[in-house]
């Protein structure tokens, strides 16, 4: 008997509570880690096909706040050339072309000196890196000599070098060892990237999943074929001919941003093909540059050949692209109402670096002449350059998420 209210024995009721309360506070901790830890949404599409027929000016007063600028001195000794690649750090501003790695002073353009020396003696390069030449972390600049990449310190002294493991021709430093990128040659290629150490014994591959068959026409090499940069400590990949946008981690490649372009996408097993290169690749976005800031995604697309600039505001989640008016995807400098701005990177400070050529400068000083009289003192003394001399960079204070 259970006594008079048909009820369970108050020992059995004990028990009974006792586990229900156990089970309860099991089901409500895993509710409350479910909740507090993030949940991956898959990467970011980043709609460039919908916004392409919509593109517009993309005045510069809508991503930054302030431009600095810095023209950078001319001689026979510090000359840009093609190809240019510019960074800034807390004291330099660093121009890397196909055949020299240059210094300027930050605040005057002074130039300071030259990093090490194109050739084939010991310890010269006979390759810059055209992907990522500045390590602003470590603050060195890297080169290459056949099959070794050298390091250098930013008062010109080489630092060392590691040996490429077969079939990378750059490579990129990733916490103490290299990160290397394997271009598909044959269309069977099974990685496309190669973790290795300072001996460059190999790590790590990271595994490539996309075959295609040759077209037999030749071969071409696009150049860049891919990028890597720095945002936060983090370190992202991309790759032309492909829609995906990742950040690299040690252990595997996370979809970070998904390039959206519909029926202007580049196919993949084309990448090689010369045919492609001579006829149809107008009809399609190649990719020409990619960076990142905390708030925007910045990246420079070929199409039908014009150069287009395009931003992703992350906080807003829109795309903008320029209209294409602007040579070299440049934005409208409407803060100074100044030559427009051509982008080149973000830096370690999250300002955008970007410049304009001496040749457009001369250009603008001579269809705004009436606008020249209205620029501070600093601004107009920039129109006694000349064609032939280096570039003004630009450092514009970007906005803040």
């Amino acid at each position: 008997m259970f006594g008079k209210k048909y009820g369970p024995p108050p020992s059995f009721i004990d028990k009974t509570d006792k586990t229900m309360r156990k089970y309860l506070l099991l089901l409500i901790s895993v509710v409350l880690a479910s909740c507090s830890t993030p949940i991956s949404k898959g990467p970011t599409v980043v709609s460039l096909a919908k916004a392409f027929p919509d593109r517009q000016p993309i005045n510069l007063s809508e991503i930054a706040t302030k431009v600095e600028y810095v023209p950078l001195e001319t001689s026979d000794s510090c000359l840009i050339g093609n190809h240019m690649n510019i960074s800034t750090s807390a004291n330099y501003i660093i121009a890397v072309d196909s055949k020299q790695m240059l210094l300027f002073d930050r605040k005057t353009g002074k130039f300071v000196r030259k990093i090490g020396q194109y050739g084939k003696g010991p310890g010269d390069f006979s390759r810059t890196d055209e992907i990522l030449p500045y390590d602003g972390e470590r603050e060195t600049l890297a080169a290459y000599q056949g099959t070794k990449r050298y390091t250098y310190s930013l008062d010109g002294k080489l630092q060392g070098e590691v040996g490429l493991p077969g079939m990378i021709f750059t490579a990129v430093r990733f916490g103490n060892d290299y990160l290397g990128y394997k271009l598909n040659f044959t269309g069977k290629e099974k990685t496309k990237l190669e973790l290795f150490d300072s001996t460059g014994t190999s790590v790590k591959t990271y595994p490539n999943y996309l075959t295609f068959v040759p077209d037999g026409d030749g071969i071409t090499i696009w150049k860049p074929h891919h990028w890597f940069y720095r945002l936060q400590g983090q370190l992202y990949f991309y790759e032309l001919f492909n829609d995906t946008l990742f950040q690299a981690t040690r252990e595997r490649l996370i979809p970070t941003y998904v390039f959206g372009m519909g029926r202007f996408a580049p196919p993949y097993a084309k990448q090689l093909s010369t045919e492609y290169a001579r006829k149809e690749m107008n009809e399609n976005f190649r990719m020409i540059s990619v960076f990142e800031s905390p708030r925007y995604l910045f990246y420079n697309f070929a199409y039908e050949k014009k150069v287009y600039a395009s931003v992703y505001d992350k906080q807003k989640g829109e795309v903008q692209i320029n209209d294409g008016t602007e040579r070299n995807a440049a934005l409208v400098n409407d803060l100074d109402h100044f030559v427009p701005v051509s982008l080149a990177g973000v830096n370690q400070e999250d300002q955008l670096v970007g410049y304009a050529d001496a040749y457009r400068l001369v250009q603008w000083f001579q269809e705004h002449p009436d606008k020249t009289g209205q620029l501070p003192p600093e601004l107009q003394k920039l129109k006694s350059r000349k064609e032939t001399d280096n570039p003004v960079v630009m450092i514009a204070k970007l906005k803040n998420l």
